[in-house]
C-alpha cells in the first residue's frame, strides 16, 4: 500500500501542480481535503486545493517542483522536494519580479481511500523571497507581521518592494554615468 500512496503523491505532484491539470482534483483529492502550512494557513476541501495549486502557478506559471526523496508508511507519504519557477505573478502581496526562484521544502502527506485527505508542508519562504530580492530585515518583520495576520502587512511589503525597485533604477543610472570609471585596469604592458 505504501509505495501506491507514494505514485499517488507523486501522480498529483507531476500531473496536478507541474501540469496544472485541475481536472483531476475531483479524482485524486478528498472532498475532507485539508491542508496545513504557515504562510498560508489552512485552506479546505477541493476547491481549497486548487485555491493552492492555483495561486503558485499563477504566480511562477513555469513552475516544477522535483521530488527528491520520499518516504511512507501505511497511510503517510513524507515527500522532500524541490520547487523552480520564474516569478511572472503575485504571490503573498509581492508584485512580479521576473526572477528565477528555486525553493526547497517538506510535505506530509496522508491518503485515505485512494485519495489525498491531508498535507502538513513546510519550505523555505524567506530563502524564496529573497531570491526574489524583496526581502530585508525590515521585509522579515513584514513578512512575520503578514504571516500572524495583519492586514496592513501586504501594503508595507508592496512599499518595499517599490523603494528597492527605485533603488536598482538609481543603481543603473549610476553605472551609466561613471561606466568609464570601473573599467578594468590592465598590467603594465598589457596592450588593448
Amino acid at each position: 500500500m505504501s509505495e501506491q500512496n507514494k505514485a499517488l503523491v507523486r501522480r498529483i505532484i507531476v500531473e496536478i501542480v507541474n501540469q496544472g491539470d485541475l481536472e483531476l482534483v475531483n479524482q485524486l483529492i478528498s472532498l475532507e481535503y485539508a491542508y496545513f502550512e504557515p504562510t498560508v494557513g489552512a485552506m479546505r476541501g477541493r476547491e481549497g486545493y486548487r485555491g493552492i495549486v492555483s495561486t503558485y502557478r499563477n504566480a511562477f506559471p513555469d513552475l516544477k517542483l522535483t521530488i527528491d526523496e520520499q518516504i511512507a508508511e501505511t497511510d503517510t507519504v513524507v515527500t522532500r522536494w524541490r520547487g523552480e519557477g520564474t516569478h511572472r505573478g503575485e504571490l503573498m502581496g509581492v508584485a512580479p519580479t521576473g526572477k528565477r526562484v528555486s525553493v526547497q521544502g517538506v510535505v506530509i502527506s496522508r491518503i485515505k481511500n485512494g485519495q489525498l485527505v491531508d498535507d502538513f508542508g513546510c519550505y523555505d519562504v524567506l530563502g524564496m523571497l529573497r531570491a526574489q530580492a524583496v526581502l530585508t530585515v525590515e521585509g522579515m518583520d513584514a513578512l512575520n507581521a503578514w504571516a500572524n495576520g495583519d492586514p496592513g502587512a501586504s501594503d508595507q511589503l508592496r512599499r518595499l518592494e517599490n523603494e528597492a525597485d527605485d533603488r536598482k533604477r538609481e543603481l543603473r543610472v549610476a553605472l551609466e554615468l561613471t561606466g568609464g570609471i570601473f573599467r578594468r585596469r590592465r598590467p603594465r604592458g598589457e596592450k588593448n
